[in-house]
C-alpha cells in the first residue's frame, strides 16, 4: 500500500511540475506578445512635418526650403521631422531643462505622440532665443538611432551659424546631418536593441523555469512518516532480516625458487 501511495504522490508531483512549466511558458508568451505586437501590428500613421517659427527667425522662402527638406527626410526614413523657434516659453522655466521640456511638448502636441498608440518616431530641432539654446529632441526609433553624443556633435557643427544669426544655414545643416546620421545607422545595432527588448523577458522566464524545476526536484515529497499515523502507532520491535549471504573465498598460493 505504501508503494501505491508513493507512486500516486510522484505522479501528482509530475503533474504539478508540468503545470508550473506550462504556466511559465504562457507568461513568457504573454510578455513576448506585449512587446512585439505593438511593433508589428501598429502602422506608422501619417508623418508630420512643419516649421513653427514663433521666434520669427526665418523668412517665407527659407521656411519653404526647410519644409521641403523636412518632407524628403520624413519620406526617406518614415519619421516625423519638425523645426520650432521661440522667443518666449510661457509656462516653462528659462533654463536648459525648460527648453528641453518645451521641445518635447511641442513635438507631442504637433504629432499627437501622447494620444496615439501608433509609431510616432521622429525628431524636432529647437532654437530657443529666450534661453539662447539649441536642442534636438528625438523620439522612439530615432532616439535609438541618433545618440546624445551625435546630437552634441551636430550642435558643434552649426553653432557658428547660430551665433552669427544665420539661422537658416544653421537649421539646414542640422537637418542634413540628422539625415546622414539616420543613413549611417547600422541596422545590426537596431536588431541588437530589439533583441534585448524581446529576448530579455524570455531569458528571465527561462531562468525562473530552471529554478522552479530544480527546486521541485530537490524537494522531498515522501518520507518514512508520510503514511504513518504517529499518534496511534508505536514501534514495539526492530527486526533485521538477512535475505542474502555472501561468502568470499581467498586462495593464498606459495611459490619457491632460487637464483
Amino acid at each position: 500500500m505504501n508503494n501505491m501511495g508513493r507512486i500516486s504522490s510522484i505522479r501528482l508531483f509530475d503533474a504539478k511540475r508540468i503545470l508550473a512549466v506550462l504556466g511559465c511558458f504562457m507568461t513568457a508568451a504573454a510578455i513576448l506578445c506585449a512587446v512585439t505586437v505593438p511593433l508589428f501590428a501598429q502602422g506608422p500613421g501619417d508623418r508630420v512635418t512643419g516649421v513653427y517659427d514663433d521666434g520669427l527667425l526665418l523668412n517665407d522662402s527659407e521656411k519653404i526650403a526647410l519644409e521641403t527638406l523636412e518632407k524628403k527626410i520624413s519620406e526617406k526614413w518614415d519619421v516625423n521631422v519638425l523645426i520650432a523657434t521661440t522667443i518666449s516659453k510661457t509656462g516653462y522655466s528659462n533654463s536648459d531643462s525648460g527648453s528641453e521640456s518645451y521641445a518635447e511638448d511641442i513635438y507631442h502636441d504637433k504629432t499627437d505622440a501622447h494620444k496615439t498608440e501608433e509609431d510616432a518616431s521622429g525628431f524636432l530641432i529647437l532654437i530657443d532665443m529666450e534661453n539662447r539654446y539649441f536642442y534636438i529632441f528625438t523620439h522612439q526609433s530615432v532616439n535609438d538611432r541618433v545618440t546624445d553624443g551625435r546630437c552634441d556633435e551636430i550642435y558643434e557643427d552649426v553653432a557658428d551659424y547660430a551665433s552669427a544669426g544665420r539661422y537658416y544655414e544653421c537649421l539646414d545643416q542640422a537637418l542634413g546631418e540628422m539625415d546622414s546620421s539616420l543613413q549611417n545607422y547600422r541596422t545590426t545595432q537596431l536588431a541588437i536593441c530589439w533583441g534585448i527588448r524581446i529576448g530579455g523577458p524570455i531569458i528571465v522566464t527561462g531562468v525562473l523555469i530552471l529554478i522552479l524545476v530544480y527546486h521541485k526536484r530537490s524537494k522531498v515529497t515522501v518520507t518514512n512518516k508520510t503514511y504513518l499515523d504517529s499518534a496511534n502507532c508505536e514501534v514495539i520491535d526492530d527486526i533485521d532480516d538477512f535475505t542474502h549471504s555472501t561468502v568470499s573465498v581467498v586462495h593464498n598460493s606459495s611459490s619457491s625458487g632460487g637464483h
